[in-house]
C-alpha cells in the first residue's frame, strides 16, 4: 500500500499544477505496485502536462500494454476530484491515449 502515499501526493501536485513533481510521485507509486494500471496513466499524462511527451510516450505503451481496453471514458468512473480527473485526461489527450 506504498503506492497510496505517492497517489495522493501525486494527485495534490496536479492539482496545483506542479506536473513534474506529480510526475515524480506517480512515478514512485508505479515502483512500488507496477501491476496496478492506472499509475501508469497518472504518471503519462503528469509528464505530458509537464511538456516533457517522449518520456510520457513509453509509459503511456505500458499503460496499454497491461490494460488493453483503457479507454479515458472509464477513468471518469473512478472517483476523483473533478479538477484532477480534468488536468490527467487533458495530458492523455495529449498523448493521443483512447477516448
Amino acid at each position: 500500500m506504498a503506492y497510496a502515499a505517492h497517489l495522493s501526493l501525486g494527485s495534490a501536485a496536479v492539482q496545483e499544477a506542479r506536473y513534474d513533481e506529480a510526475a515524480s510521485h506517480f512515478g514512485k507509486a508505479v515502483q512500488a505496485n507496477p501491476r496496478f494500471s492506472t499509475l501508469y496513466f497518472f504518471q503519462a499524462a503528469s509528464l505530458a502536462l509537464a511538456g516533457r511527451q517522449e518520456e510520457a510516450r513509453p509509459i503511456a505503451q505500458q499503460l496499454l500494454e497491461l490494460e488493453p481496453g483503457f479507454r479515458l471514458r472509464l477513468f471518469f468512473e473512478v472517483r476523483m476530484a473533478r479538477a484532477v480527473a480534468d488536468r490527467l485526461t487533458e495530458g492523455a489527450r495529449i498523448l493521443g491515449l483512447p477516448e
